[in-house]
């Protein structure tokens, strides 16, 4: 049965079954239900016209086993989520320590093939994908950093919008079959009129072996396109899946927005739990739109990412013909536009019409 342990460190909770070794204290899920941490913070709301701080809910991580002593948390393979207002960052399972001296949580990404690590984060409220190794918080603390593992000369990280189209990716699932598994997917669910599947089925719908589906399943997990549980094999397709049948034939509307950070001796990116701005550091350019021809350069290579994928900066935008220099720069996803607060100069780039006869 489970049991409930509060503040197994300050603002840390359990939940779920357990057993001691040693000096160590095992937190054991058990018949296909996670064990469950539950990590809170102080927030300022208002009630009542008055400002008070209250006790929330922050952060959840599920998982089979997690393992204590007095000093430290460590999960091998642990789903993750942190709420970002009535959203969250999400990662469906990876290596998560907390170390009680410093009051830090690590969660970090590898080629561990016992969690679902090569996936990225899943941020719902900026609406990207967080493809970065590491996420370090303090507890208590009101900033997140996104940075490489420790010891590493480069930091690179990579921010991948929600509606991003990547041609490449779809066609790569096809190899020689003459029909795409995602339109054989797609019919097998919305025949049965689900949205979930197991992974014998998608075996059988795509002539596999099961083993062979699983695979298959863990690579369109890694993707971003299905949230597949190794665990129970079963799994449920992603509004990623949905939107790429639409892009490839020009039902839906997509984007190329695609930001890399590269730096050195910092991190690549700060996340503000005050306003839930998202400041990122080595960005020397964004392509926003090849058809209108829009690129940003950020002055200092630095940008801020707030929701919804609008994104505030100084430096210089190019726009088709006209390239403008200055501050205060908002692009608008919603409206796929550009608010030029503060002007510096503009250039005009004018082109001759040579008469060719």
């Amino acid at each position: 049965s489970d049991f409930t342990i509060k503040d197994i460190f300050k603002d840390i909770h359990f939940k779920g079954g357990f057993n001691i070794k040693g000096y160590r204290f095992y937190g054991i899920g058990a018949n296909n239900k996670d064990a469950l941490l539950n990590v809170y913070r102080d927030v300022e709301v208002v009630r009542n016209s008055d400002t008070i701080i209250e006790n929330m809910l922050f952060m959840t991580s599920r998982s089979q086993t997690f393992v204590f002593t007095d000093k430290m948390i460590m999960s091998q393979d642990a789903k993750m989520s942190i709420k970002l207002e009535d959203d969250s960052l999400y990662h469906p399972g990876l290596q998560m320590t907390y170390l009680h001296q410093n009051k830090e949580f690590s969660l970090m990404r590898s080629d561990n093939a016992i969690n679902m690590s090569q996936s990225p984060f899943y941020d719902s409220y900026h609406k990207f994908e967080v493809d970065v190794p590491l996420v370090k918080w303090k507890v208590g603390e009101k900033l997140i950093y996104f940075t490489s593992l420790q010891n590493s000369a480069i930091n690179n990280a990579k921010f991948l919008s929600y509606n991003l189209f990547n041609r490449q990716f779809f066609d790569m699932f096809q190899g020689f079959d003459w029909q795409h598994p995602f339109y054989k997917i797609r019919a097998f669910l919305h025949k049965n009129q689900r949205e979930t599947y197991q992974a014998s089925e998608i075996g059988q719908i795509l002539h596999q072996a099961e083993h062979e589906a699983r695979k298959f399943l863990l690579q369109l997990t890694y993707l971003g396109f299905t949230d597949y549980d190794k665990t129970t094999k079963t799994g449920r397709m992603k509004d990623k899946f949905y939107d790429y049948l639409e892009y490839v034939v020009g039902r839906k509307d997509y984007d190329i927005i695609h930001i890399e950070s590269t730096t050195e001796g910092r991190e690549n990116a700060v996340l503000n739990l005050r306003n839930m701005d998202f400041y990122v550091n080595g960005v020397p350019q964004i392509h926003i739109s090849n058809a209108k021809r829009v690129n940003i350069y950020p002055k200092h290579d630095e940008i801020v990412i707030k929701q919804n994928r609008d994104i505030s900066f100084a430096g210089v935008i190019e726009t088709g013909y006209y390239t403008f220099y200055g501050r205060n720069f908002h692009f608008k996803y919603n409206k796929f536009g550009v608010d030029l607060e503060h002007i510096d100069s503009l250039h005009i780039k004018v082109v001759d019409y040579l008469d060719n006869y």
